[in-house]
């Protein structure tokens, strides 16, 4: 891990990270470092060179330290539904500016690897999360398709 971050840091090298993917890898970490993944990646200083996969486990104080430092998350709904990891807080972190975009895995759950199939997902998901309909505009919809 030390060596990973060393060379981010030297070469000013960016990485996706898979971090807080589900309640087991991040009760792992939080158990080692006492602290949540996002915060261990900021306390090793290279956060702001990552972009988060995953996301699950994230919670206020990790999505406001990544709004902070500008972290990208790519959530990946219809495989994070179909392994049971949970969903990502997709509408806290866009209501933060977190730039969210959205991947397919490993396509076991999206044979086709269909973004559009993803994101009508994700949208299905927002809505189940807040309870609520169109919790995502279109705009950010369309923005998450675009990663911008």
């Amino acid at each position: 891990l030390e060596s990973a971050c060393d060379y981010l840091i030297s070469n000013s090298a960016r990485a996706v990270v898979r971090a807080a993917y589900d309640l087991n890898e991040a009760g792992m970490i939080e158990a080692r470092y006492k602290l949540s993944p996002i915060m261990l990646l900021h306390k090793l200083g290279v956060l702001d060179l990552c972009t988060v996969a995953g996301g699950v486990c994230l919670d206020n104080d990790d999505l406001d330290l990544m709004a902070q430092e500008n972290v990208p998350l790519i959530v990946l709904p219809t495989a994070d539904a179909g392994y049971g990891h949970g969903f990502a807080p997709i509408c806290a972190a866009v209501r933060r500016g977190i730039r969210v975009g959205v991947g397919t895995f490993d396509g076991k759950y999206n044979a086709n690897s269909d973004l559009d199939y993803d994101i009508g997902f994700l949208r299905l998901v927002a809505n189940a999360t807040m309870s609520a309909e169109n919790t995502l505009s279109s705009e950010e919809l369309r923005k998450i398709s675009a990663f911008e």
